[in-house]
């Protein structure tokens, strides 16, 4: 294809994917919470010998979900490096996702696929600044697996369909969990819609007008379609699913296995439910995508003669289904934490599918479809100009937070705690984006923390669950979660009283070298035992080392 030949769109998009991953590449630190947890985990399996095995070892499976992200750093980190390996990765799952939604919606009608840029505006959503990457490369693979399916859906299923579907549930399992199973119930369910809506038109071009008269003719022909299609075509279309349904039903046997399901199940009223909307994009572009974009599609939907596709019908359940999901599940802490919220983005696909998949029909649909890329790309401009504000404001804290490896000795045990949850104690905003950020301690350093993710569906376990005081981490995490939750008064100075004083200071002073600890309004009349001394602070942050009685 000739350079002038290329539309529009994809210059666009092109253009969009390079301003997404502009941040990764211009700023020393990222302020994605668990990221830099995660790439300490991979720090450990790269560097084997580096003493942490004495407390940890390698978790990371090929068939194992919620792991492929680990596995795009590991690849790329043996050619350039565990910290442009990480970035490199990042950038995968940034791009993937406007790339993903263009090759959904075009799936449904090829003139939908500007609509990809939508998925530009969305990258930066609240997933991906809690580091949950796994989980957004989940999403995009999930758009590329029900795009493929859909055009696969009135076809015969050949080796290349068969291998193809099959790689990308595979792939959208080991991204994560969730993403798996909604692909599954996806395809189920087009399938069933297929099976109805073509059958019914079977019967239509038959003339067959006593058989469309009948009671209940819509339950008598997806009944025949169902039983045509099962015995031509079922087993081959649903094959390429099974190995996905066999490991995400080995996944859950294996995680409800001789442990609870969750720590904490809240309720929370359905207003404040639906004010997690935020989870999909930052505040203000959403806002400005809103109130652009409605009443542009009700001066389209008003002034243009539009057909309503029949799988506007499909569209629309799937998007109360999650919307519903989103709404009425429960929040369940520790274990399995955030479901409820992951169903947004379901929810906003099908919402998309659902409001532009009837402008489709329109003669000049090409057009219309690329005005609304244009204005999504325009409020990409703006977002990531605000996004290049909020990190370059942070960038002082994390390199304060960073420096202070300088103070501790290669391979000691620090134990560090605190950083971060202050203003999240009064405001119960969203978790810092400062949390983990002693995580590049591990990689400068071979330092260990408690706080490393070490547990089924992560890259690393450790050998004791209780091993080097770890207990101690569990305790506080159990004892934050019951505050932040609770109905008590939302008062630091309680919160932070409770816990210095529940901290079993003894057991620290026998396994750690370093304690880090967050200084604030209310914290500095807690600080450690005697066998620890103050030897540095910057910021916020405090470095106690441990000494010993001469």
């Amino acid at each position: 294809m000739r350079l002038k030949n290329i539309p529009l769109w994809i210059w666009l998009q092109a253009f969009a994917s390079i301003l997404l991953i502009l941040p990764i590449f211009y700023f020393q630190y990222l302020p994605l919470n668990d990221y830099p947890n995660h790439l300490a985990s991979m720090h450990f399996i790269l560097q084997n010998d580096a003493g942490i095995n004495t407390y940890i070892e390698s978790n990371l499976g090929l068939f194992n979900t919620n792991s492929l992200f680990f596995w795009i750093v590991l690849i790329f980190a043996k050619i350039t490096g565990l910290d442009l390996a990480g970035r490199i990765a990042l950038s995968i799952v940034l791009i993937s996702l406007p790339w993903g939604a263009s090759y959904f919606f075009s799936s449904l009608n090829k003139n939908m696929a500007p609509l990809g840029l939508i998925g530009a505006l969305f990258a930066y959503n609240f997933f991906f600044s809690m580091g949950f990457a796994n989980f957004c490369l989940s999403i995009s693979l999930f758009l590329f697996a029900a795009g493929y399916w859909m055009k696969i859906l009135p076809k015969k299923t050949g080796m290349r369909e068969f291998s193809i579907m099959l790689i990308l549930a595979f792939l959208t399992y080991s991204a994560h969990i969730i993403s798996a199973i909604v692909l599954i119930g996806f395809a189920a369910a087009t399938f069933l819609f297929y099976a109805f809506i073509a059958n019914r038109a079977e019967n239509e071009k038959k003339n067959n007008f006593a058989l469309q008269k009948r009671k209940f003719i819509g339950f008598g022909n997806a009944a025949n379609g169902i039983k045509e299609i099962f015995g031509k075509d079922f087993f081959l279309k649903f094959t390429p699913f099974l190995p996905a349904v066999l490991l995400i039903l080995l996944s859950l046997l294996e995680f409800f296995e001789g442990s609870s399901s969750a720590s904490y199940i809240i309720f929370n009223p359905l207003e404040g439910n639906l004010g997690y909307l935020f989870v999909l994009a930052p505040a203000v572009p959403s806002a400005l995508f809103a109130m652009i974009l409605a009443p542009y599609l009700l001066i389209l939907y008003s002034k243009n003669k539009m057909h309503l596709p029949k799988w506007c019908l499909l569209w629309a359940l799937f998007a109360i289904f999650f919307l519903l999901l989103s709404l009425l599940l429960p929040e369940m802490i520790s274990s399995w934490q955030f479901i409820q919220l992951r169903f947004w983005p379901f929810f906003a696909i099908f919402l998309i599918a659902f409001l532009f998949h009837p402008i489709a029909s329109l003669k000049n649909s090409k057009n219309i479809f690329l005005e609304i890329g244009a204005i999504s790309f325009l409020l990409l401009l703006a977002s990531t100009y605000l996004t290049f504000l909020q990190w370059e404001k942070l960038q002082p804290t994390l390199g304060e937070i960073d420096s202070l490896s300088s103070f501790m000795h290669e391979g000691s045990a620090v134990f560090a705690t605190g950083e971060g949850f202050a203003s999240l104690i009064k405001t119960q905003s969203p978790p810092s984006s400062l949390l983990h950020t002693w995580g590049y301690w591990a990689i400068e350093k071979n330092i260990y923390s408690p706080d490393l993710f070490a547990y089924k569906y992560s890259p690393i376990k450790y050998k004791d669950e209780n091993m080097h005081a770890r207990e101690q981490v569990s305790a506080w995490g159990e004892a934050f979660i019951e505050h932040l939750f609770s109905n008590k008064e939302n008062d630091a100075c309680i919160y932070w009283q409770e816990y210095y004083s529940s901290i079993n200071w003894s057991l620290i002073c026998d396994n750690y070298d370093f304690v880090v600890l967050r200084e604030g309004e209310c914290e500095n009349n807690f600080i450690p035992a005697a066998c620890f001394e103050k030897i540095a602070q910057k910021g916020n942050n405090i470095v106690y080392e441990k000494h010993y009685e001469k």
